[in-house]
């Protein structure tokens, strides 16, 4: 990972986290090596995946 890239990401990770989670979130195994999320535009897929 680059140095720009991952001081971005520390810094969004940083972040206060939100009070709302997506109706999937408690599905999802985090621990999996490979997620992948399909739908539609404006479903809330990078929303979750920020979450």
């Amino acid at each position: 990972m680059t140095p720009i890239l991952a001081k971005l990401s520390k810094r969004f990770l940083a972040k206060k986290p939100s009070s709302f989670k997506r109706y999937l979130y408690d599905e999802i195994d985090f621990s999996a090596s490979i997620i992948g999320i399909k739908g539609s535009r404006g479903s809330g897929k990078t929303t979750l995946l920020h979450q």
